[in-house]
């Protein structure tokens, strides 16, 4: 259960947040600074230093905001993995690429290991939590029958991304491991 978070935080997290997108999409998340994202959020530096360490901390933060938005919340709203969930994993996750490519402007840099183990860790946990509905197996074995999709998944998006000749519907077809 997640706790509950002062509405004041929330809103100048959120505001700070999306002056990040803003800036990004018009110039690149490299060629913005901090003081640019506290004038556009209308916060001082205090503020924004009291939530976050520096930009890279932000962007961390704001990149991994929109994949629980994007990914996660699709996710939970599944009851079994079946094809159809790995579809809605597809494409949950192929519009969080195309969401972020925006304010990143295609530099998928930020998107280093150690952040994409922390997406994957949680789309591991996610497909855990499904899994338990149905199967009272244990912990371990539901963990290791989650990281065998989560880990094609991810695979997958990155051939993707490397590959933005491949047409999105015919690659998941391709791949989709319920035939």
């Amino acid at each position: 259960m997640r706790k509950r978070v002062d509405p004041r935080i929330a809103r100048t997290t959120k505001m700070i947040m999306k002056s990040l997108r803003k800036l990004g999409r018009e110039r690149g998340l490299n060629a913005i600074t901090i003081k640019e994202i506290t004038e556009a959020a209308q916060v001082n530096r205090t503020t924004f230093y009291y939530h976050y360490r520096d930009k890279n901390d932000l962007i961390e933060k704001t990149l991994m905001e929109d994949f629980e938005v994007y990914l996660l919340t699709p996710i939970m709203a599944c009851e079994k993995i079946n094809e159809e969930t790995l579809r809605i994993i597809y494409f949950a996750f192929i519009k969080y690429i195309e969401t972020i490519s925006i304010y990143c402007q295609g530099d998928f840099s930020y998107l280093h290991s150690e952040f994409t183990q922390k997406m994957t860790d949680q789309l591991i946990e996610q497909l855990q939590l499904i899994l338990r509905e149905d199967n009272p197996s244990s912990d371990d074995y539901l963990r290791f029958s989650a990281v065998i999709p989560s880990s094609s998944i991810v695979g997958l998006i990155r051939e993707w991304m490397a590959n933005d000749q491949l047409e999105v519907e015919q690659l998941i077809d391709s791949t989709t491991l319920f035939k």
